[in-house]
């Protein structure tokens, strides 16, 4: 049996709520030290942030509340949990200026994304790499770059940030529905 299209306006909200979720509760693993943990919040962040569109494409209840409610989970999951996981892993022993600031323009950079996606009219490609994109990386490198140089990881965040707002066009993935059987009860 297929779900309603208002159920699956509801569950397309909740797989949203899923990846703002996974970032506040990566907020709480960096607080703590246990920065694998949010690295892995980050990538399951984006799983969620991967299906909850195509949850509302196939039930035909795409909205722009959904659109505002994705980009600010985004934010926070793709947005400052990067930034403050590198900041945090790479310099907690010391206040580094530099590092503040890089993660400060990641996130700035990535705010300015996320406004710029949500005015443009663009179907087939990305204007900047998408901060889904940009949080994927910056968690990957942080799980397996731990012994990587501080500076290393300020760059990361300085290119990242660039590429975010840069005016380079990137493919858009295909973007198919979810087929029946995968979302059926």
């Amino acid at each position: 049996m297929l779900l309603p299209s208002f159920n699956l306006a509801r569950a397309a909200l909740l797989v949203t709520m899923g990846n703002l979720m996974c970032g506040f509760i990566a907020l709480i693993c960096i607080t703590q030290g246990r920065f694998t943990e949010a690295s892995i919040l980050v990538l399951l962040a984006a799983v969620c942030d991967s299906l909850d569109g195509r949850i509302a494409r196939r039930g035909n209840v795409v909205s722009d509340m959904g659109k505002e409610m994705d980009s600010l989970c985004d934010m926070v999951s793709f947005g400052a949990v990067p930034a403050l996981l590198v900041y945090v892993q790479f310099f907690y022993q010391h206040m580094s200026l530099a590092a503040m600031l890089a993660a400060l323009f990641y996130v700035v950079c990535g705010a300015y994304r996320l406004a710029r996606f949500n005015i443009s009219h663009h179907t087939d490609y990305f204007v900047g790499i998408p901060i889904t994109l940009a949080g994927i990386i910056t968690a990957l490198l942080s799980w397996v770059g731990n012994g990587l140089p501080g500076g290393v990881m300020i760059g990361v965040l300085l290119l990242l940030g660039c590429l975010m707002v840069s005016t380079i066009k990137v493919p858009k993935p295909l973007q198919r529905s979810l087929p029946e059987e995968e979302i059926s009860l």
